[in-house]
């Protein structure tokens, strides 16, 4: 497991119940076996991980159903994957419309009331839109993971090395 991986995995186990969002950075390419990875390492620490692909959920308010809906159903972690496009997609909101990264900044307080880790996979282009868009929730998030380095296999106890003595 590499530095990013046992970071996420130290804050999830810490601070388990409490709602947090995570930004997780992944090449579309390469997200899917990411997605297998960090959830293969999340079930052998006892984490229970969801995915909502935003691609099919609809709007914001829909997000957020979603969101308490699986966090009352146990699960701990949520992967929000197709988050791009469904970030830059436009809804009707009070009088007019406006884009989904502006209604999720203005709703965050929302979002942290749901008892659950959020965990939003974008690429860089998608992050720096993120950061320089939804200035309020960008604040908010706990943490920006590079997950894409493979995580070694998991070992909790396993012993130290023991030094080289003199030949």
């Amino acid at each position: 497991m590499n530095a990013e991986h046992k970071r996420l995995l130290r804050l999830i186990q810490a601070r388990k119940g409490q709602p947090d969002f995570f930004i997780a950075e992944a090449a579309p390419a390469q997200l899917q076996p990411l997605l297998s990875q960090v959830d293969g390492l999340f079930a052998q620490n006892a984490i229970t991980p969801a995915h909502i692909d935003l691609a099919k959920v609809g709007g914001v308010a829909n997000m957020m159903d979603k969101l308490e809906s699986l966090a009352q159903g146990g699960v701990d972690v949520v992967h929000l994957v197709n988050a791009g496009d469904w970030l830059r997609a436009r809804e009707p909101f009070n009088d007019g419309t406006a884009q989904r990264v502006d209604i999720l900044n203005i709703q965050r307080e929302n979002l942290f009331r749901i008892p659950v880790k959020t965990m939003m996979w974008l690429d860089a282009t998608d992050i720096g839109m993120l950061a320089s868009t939804a200035l309020d929730l960008w604040s908010w998030r706990s943490g920006v993971y590079d997950l894409s380095t493979p995580a070694a296999p998991f070992a909790p106890n396993a012993p130290a090395a023991a030094p080289a003595g003199p030949k």
